[in-house]
């Protein structure tokens, strides 16, 4: 449906050029914001404000960053103010049968900021619009100043997340993107199994429930083209089917919720694997299926493989 929606983004030209905070949940939570502005707003405006007020303690000079996504949207009853951060919440009923959503956008949004040491909050008429505001407190640094995330190891490569929640994808995708790597994404499967043939990515995360073909087909044709069966799979999601993951070819199962340290720990694995060229293993098992599977999983995590039927023959 086409929107006649201005956007407005308003920076205050005070700001320091540099300070360290948590670009990865500032982000996040700016991302839910604007999603849930867009998402209510038919006409008129979706405005962003970024400002900050000088912060003086022992150490060393702070700004408390605040962010502000106004929108002239359908608006949110006053009585329903106090509800709208609690999980699973939403203005009324009809609101979700009509937008859609899990009504946990604003409920991450406000850990996130907590998290961080700052506060939401929200303004709102019914009919006229809706103003949600957020501050984290940020401590400024000079341009000399290295953040230790920089001088880390960063990954590299190119990561397909397969995936229909918007929430979830935008995590790791974050997660992915702040530890180097390059990320694509899809939340259509058929649109996916093009994307691969494309942009041959170094891994594929795949969650299963998918709004047109479930994550099992689109495992199975990958591990079944000659093309794209090499490509390791981590199977991302809240069913407990690891078994069944790997045994269509999966190389990892990681359960939602994703923790960031798992999963970019496990992608510079298989990154790292894949761009080694000395890495041989020889497969040797007297049952063809059995081999079938050892090949697609092992060379699916980016190793050589030699299969043999016969230990004499390897």
């Amino acid at each position: 449906m086409d929107k006649d929606v201005e956007i407005r983004i308003n920076l205050d030209h005070n700001l320091p050029d540099y300070f360290k905070g948590d670009p990865t949940r500032i982000r996040q939570v700016l991302n839910n914001l604007l999603v849930n502005a867009a998402k209510f707003t038919l006409e008129g405006f979706v405005e962003v404000n970024v400002a900050g007020e000088l912060i003086s303690n022992e150490g060393g000079q702070s700004i408390d960053l605040k962010f502000s996504v106004a929108d002239s949207g359908i608006g949110i009853p006053e009585d329903k103010l106090s509800l709208i951060f609690q999980a699973f919440t939403q203005a009324d009923g009809s609101t979700t049968r009509k937008y859609g959503g899990t009504g946990l956008g604003l409920t991450i949004s406000r850990s996130l900021t907590e998290l961080m040491g700052g506060a939401i909050s929200v303004e709102s008429k019914v009919n006229v619009g809706s103003r949600f505001t957020f501050n984290v407190p940020v401590k400024i640094e000079s341009a000399l100043v290295k953040d230790e995330e920089n001088i880390k190891e960063s990954g590299t490569g190119v990561v397909l997340v397969i995936e229909d929640d918007w929430t979830t994808k935008q995590l790791i995708a974050n997660y992915l993107e702040k530890a180097g790597y390059t990320v694509i994404s899809t939340e259509q499967g058929k649109q996916a199994l093009t994307m691969v043939k494309i942009y041959r990515p170094d891994v594929i995360i795949l969650d299963i429930l998918l709004p047109d073909i479930n994550g099992w087909e689109i495992l199975d044709k990958l591990k079944k083209g000659r093309e794209t069966q090499h490509i390791p799979v981590i199977v991302c999601s809240v069913l407990p089917e690891k078994e069944r993951a790997f045994s269509l070819g999966a190389v990892d199962f990681i359960e939602k919720p994703v923790n960031e340290k798992i999963l970019v720990s496990r992608i510079r694995n298989l990154t790292m694997s894949r761009r080694s060229d000395q890495t041989h293993i020889v497969l040797v098992d007297d049952d063809k299926s059995t081999l079938e599977f050892l090949r697609f999983t092992v060379g699916g995590a980016g190793y050589h493989t030699h299969d043999f039927i016969q230990a004499e023959r390897a």
